[in-house]
């Protein structure tokens, strides 16, 4: 029965994926029709197309690279923009592909909470906890940043799932540590989310 149950998710994860390939094939075949009629995409439309590769499987990040690439070129979109950048963030981390997230986020001046977390989870699904580390110190614990942005439990809860899930002694000390910090000197409780993460 065990066997069955994962095979029919299984089954029922690719059939959501390939539908999600499919949703995309139409947004661009929609983006395109919409430009050739003489409406300019804006930022929340490229944004929302680029968050949509993410989800495919696997993620199309050079298309989503490209795509934004291009409507920064033809002036459809000005050059870094917070949402869409943040959403290439969150496709290539998806994707795997850290540099791209890197070179991405390097293009805000200043990034706020979501595009911080964003960017923390890329570096932990990349499995470079320690960028994330050094990201997380440079924008919520040093002060010498010329603009200050506070975590909250989505920043704390990237890293905490991120030391959980090495499952070694050092590792769940971080985490324990984190936490005391993220209660204590930042006042921010845990969510549900949070919660279930380190009951698993």
């Amino acid at each position: 029965v065990g066997m069955s149950e994962k095979g029919q998710q299984a089954q029922e994860e690719t059939s959501l994926d390939s539908g999600m390939d499919a949703n995309v094939d139409e947004g661009i075949t929609l983006l395109r029709d919409m430009m050739q009629l003489g409406i300019r995409p804006n930022a929340v439309t490229l944004s929302v197309l680029v968050y949509a590769m993410g989800k495919c499987s696997p993620p199309r990040v050079k298309e989503a690279k490209a795509l934004v690439e291009k409507l920064e070129r033809g002036n459809f979109v000005p050059s870094g923009n917070a949402k869409v950048i943040t959403a290439l963030v969150h496709t290539c981390g998806l994707g795997g592909d850290l540099k791209g997230a890197v070179e991405s986020f390097r293009k805000l001046e200043q990034p706020d909470l979501v595009a911080v977390n964003t960017f923390l989870d890329a570096c932990c699904r990349t499995n470079r906890e320690l960028l994330a580390g050094e990201t997380f110190d440079h924008y919520f614990r040093k002060t010498n940043v010329s603009f200050k942005v506070k975590p909250d439990v989505v920043s704390y809860s990237v890293l905490i799932c991120a030391q959980l899930k090495k499952e070694s002694e050092e590792s769940t000390e971080h985490a324990q540590a984190l936490y005391r910090e993220m209660k204590s000197v930042f006042q921010i409780f845990p969510d549900t989310t949070l919660v279930d993460i380190i009951l698993k």
